[in-house]
């Protein structure tokens, strides 16, 4: 997606403020996958969907 398209979606609910992940997260996961789990970690969301095609192997 690119950034107009994600810019004009109003589907989405965007966040404007940045979140402060946590170290454990950051060095584990990319950088998207972190937001996402610690959003989630945040506001108590039990579930949520990450697409990710390439394997991390640790």
């Amino acid at each position: 997606m690119a950034v107009n398209e994600f810019q004009s979606a109003s589907s989405l609910q965007k966040q404007t403020s940045p979140l402060n992940i946590s170290p454990f997260l950051f060095n584990s996961l990319d950088l998207g996958e972190a937001s996402v789990i610690q959003l989630a970690l945040n506001k108590n969301i039990s579930t949520v969907c990450i697409d990710g095609s390439i394997p991390i192997l640790a």
